[in-house]
């Protein structure tokens, strides 16, 4: 192979590569529930030098999209997490089903990964409790 054919062959794996790592990720919590005083919260944790976006979207058995009940340490009408923090999200509807955890860079940052999370079940008389990580505990 020539020279300029393995440049340009190099070249074209670096730039798919950087597509790839492209500043946002995505992730799913496979179960949440929540019955009587129970309630299941999302614990996300912003591991990058960078503000970054973030959405959370509940879906019920039915695949109807619920709103979480309570935003902690969000910022930005609880659309971001700060640089280094940790917030979470709560959900007390009676029901259960799966999340959509999803990031993204602001403006032109380009972090490869964002988010380390895990899932949290329990509260009021609950008699037992549960974690579930996000993602096998890898960041995504």
């Amino acid at each position: 192979m020539s020279t300029l054919k393995m440049l340009i062959v190099a070249l074209f794996g670096v730039f798919l590569s950087t597509a790839v790592l492209a500043g946002n990720g995505k992730a799913v919590s496979s179960h949440w529930m929540a019955t009587g005083e129970s309630a299941t919260s999302l614990w996300v944790s912003n591991i990058t030098e960078h503000d970054l976006k973030v959405n959370i979207v509940f879906y019920d058995e039915h695949g109807t999209a619920l709103s979480p009940d309570l935003y902690y340490n969000f910022q930005n009408s609880n659309t971001e997490i700060a640089a280094g923090d940790t917030g979470y999200v709560t959900i007390h509807n009676d029901s259960y089903g799966y999340a959509v955890i999803t990031w993204e860079n602001k403006g032109v940052d380009d972090d490869p990964f964002g988010l380390v999370a895990h899932s949290h079940r329990g509260g009021g008389s609950v008699p037992w409790r549960a974690s579930i990580l996000i993602n096998n505990g890898q960041p995504f």
